[in-house]
């Protein structure tokens, strides 16, 4: 949902003459070219079969210029692919500010949605675009707790930073999952700790009672368990099976992991 990959490799290519010139050269970031045949009347708002513009394709590129080009000549800053993603969506996706500040300045709109509900700051939180969410954010742009969760994922530390200090909470939690769950489950040890000094729980639970450490023990991830363990996480917490991370750690013949949870346990 949040690539703009497989769209980009099915490819502008597709479209017809004069139209195909133009997005072969936005897609080498041609900015001469692209003057040229705007120049001559390429059509800057022609799609492809996959209703992609110019415009998604130099976004999500990267190429500042000949977006600007296609803004100076009227291409909507707000068309939508056959999966209504716009070309805001591409830029944070790809991260380059520069090219989110130039849509922005041409009045695209950080509100519109795609097929899924997913606006712009759920692509730049999916891709660990953090300047990109403090851009959007600055223009009214509003994440949500979803939006923490898929950054945490991603181990996009960066990202969550910001989206923390725009007032989304480390504690916050949908459909049983929590930023420091999702971290810890990814093995992102330096999100997990960052998450911890802003106040998460370190014995959140999911719908199945597993912990973060038990998550890490499971999976084993020796790194976050220590990082879980130094912020205090509780060794002997078991899950809706009576199972401690421990446990897990024992049954999985995770034993660098296990001897972790032994010392911890032996020092309570």
């Amino acid at each position: 949902m949040y690539s703009f990959l497989s769209a980009l490799a099915a490819g502008f290519l597709a479209a017809g003459v004069p139209q195909q010139t133009l997005p072969d050269a936005v897609v080498y970031g041609q900015s001469a070219v692209v003057q040229t045949l705007i120049k001559g009347g390429a059509d800057v708002n022609a799609r492809n079969s996959g209703g992609m513009t110019a415009m998604m394709v130099a976004a999500f590129g990267g190429y500042v210029e000949p977006v600007r080009a296609l803004l100076a000549a009227k291409a909507d800053p707000n068309a939508k692919d056959n999966q209504s993603r716009t070309g805001l969506m591409a830029a944070v996706t790809n991260g380059d500010v520069a090219v989110v500040q130039a849509l922005l300045g041409g009045a695209a709109d950080v509100s519109a949605a795609d097929a899924g509900g997913g606006v712009a700051v759920t692509y730049a939180a999916a891709a660990g675009s953090a300047d990109a969410i403090d851009v959007l954010q600055k223009r009214g742009a509003k994440a949500t707790p979803r939006d923490l969760i898929r950054a945490a994922s991603g181990c996009y530390t960066a990202a969550v930073r910001v989206l923390l200090a725009s007032g989304l909470k480390a504690n916050t939690s949908v459909d049983g999952n929590a930023p420091l769950l999702a971290a810890a489950g990814e093995n992102c040890a330096d999100t997990v700790a960052l998450l911890l000094d802003q106040g998460a729980d370190v014995n959140v639970k999911d719908g199945d009672g597993w912990t973060p450490l038990i998550k890490a023990a499971s999976a084993n991830l020796p790194d976050v368990a220590r990082v879980l363990l130094k912020h205090g996480a509780d060794v002997d917490v078991a899950d809706r099976l009576d199972r401690t991370a421990w446990m897990y750690a024992s049954m999985t013949g995770h034993e660098e992991i296990a001897a972790l949870l032994k010392d911890a346990k032996g020092k309570k």
